[in-house]
């Protein structure tokens, strides 16, 4: 970008205002990352099984498709509910979509003979029905499915490596091309983009800026590919961290674990230009109006279980026995609606 780190903000801003909603006065009620992270992106602090809103999500909409939930790191734990596809470079997957060539991008190169391979490939296939033939469980049957998928190559793979952009970028860029093209090709249901950076326990002003310019930058990266591809109407995207920083400087001129945070949502079921949830002058939280979601000394605050409770609610899965198996407590609250 030819802008500087600080304009970049503004940008953002301005170009995506009627899309965004910031969420302030998030109490995560930890300064651990590890009990952060978890109760950010799954909505609940003490069950180390709760599976990522991502995993949960990509259970009941795609428990047959083979990357359903592609993840880049951070909070992934899926509950057993879906497997994880840990998100690779973009090489990796033309050499899964392409197991009979040398070099994946050389139609003209291969291993095997056309004759020679489609003998192989019916094997497998003949394999893969006898296996899920003698599996009695449904997801052994899914898994063997998914297994041979991506083992066999598949047409699915082919398309994800053409939504592809011609070079693939680096960092946090190239997660939202792999993830916009994993959407469009149908192969996958949700992904976890990371940036890192954030815990600035020294030169807080200077390493913030930077790393939230990054972050930033990925974001509106990953909607200028969901609307290339066509798919940004359909898309929801939630940004936040584990908890913030301390409205204070320590003595290196950094900013320690602070259990208040904010998180920005765009997309698909979220009402734009928009802000909700408060804080104070030094950043607690402070309660707000169940209705509107302002500041109201009579309301409550607002925590990452509401944030998923109205996910859940925006995606329809509420009720679902998936979602059963984990539930939230708490008075629902109409996060991005309201």
């Amino acid at each position: 970008r030819g802008d500087t780190a600080l304009a970049s903000f503004d940008n953002f801003f301005t170009t995506y205002a009627s899309d965004l909603r910031v969420i302030n006065g998030v109490d995560t009620n930890t300064n651990s990352h590890d009990g952060g992270t978890r109760y950010v992106w799954s909505g609940i602090p003490e069950d180390k099984r709760q599976p990522a809103f991502g995993a949960l999500v990509a259970s009941i909409y795609g428990p047959s498709k083979p990357m359903a939930f592609l993840s880049n790191g951070g909070y992934d734990t899926t509950g057993s509910l879906v497997a994880p596809t840990r998100a690779g470079s973009a090489s990796s997957f033309q050499r899964l979509t392409y197991p009979n060539r040398p070099n994946p991008s050389d139609a003209n190169s291969y291993y095997l003979n056309n004759d020679v391979n489609n003998l192989v490939g019916q094997a497998k296939q003949d394999r893969k029905n006898r296996l899920i033939q003698q599996a009695s469980l449904p997801q052994r049957r899914r898994s063997i499915s998914q297994l041979y998928t991506v083992s066999m190559g598949d047409d699915k793979l082919e398309n994800l490596t053409s939504y592809l952009p011609g070079t693939l970028s680096g960092g946090i860029r190239g997660q939202a091309e792999m993830a916009a093209a994993a959407f469009k090709s149908g192969l996958a249901v949700s992904a976890n983009l990371v940036s890192g950076g954030f815990d600035t326990h020294g030169s807080n002003d200077r390493n913030q800026v930077f790393s939230l310019a990054s972050l930033i930058d990925g974001v509106d990266h990953l909607m200028q590919e969901l609307d290339r591809l066509g798919i940004r109407d359909k898309t929801t995207v939630l940004i936040s961290s584990d908890f913030g920083r301390t409205p204070y400087y320590n003595g290196g001129n950094g900013k320690d674990h602070w259990p208040v945070t904010s998180m920005m949502a765009l997309g698909m079921g979220v009402t734009g230009n928009s802000v909700v949830g408060a804080t104070d002058a030094n950043f607690n939280a402070l309660p707000v109006n169940t209705t509107t979601l302002q500041a109201d000394a009579g309301g409550i605050k607002i925590t990452p279980q509401h944030i998923h409770a109205a996910l859940r609610n925006m995606a329809g899965i509420s009720n679902h026995a998936n979602s059963r198996q984990f539930p939230l407590d708490g008075e629902y609250l109409d996060i991005f609606g309201a």
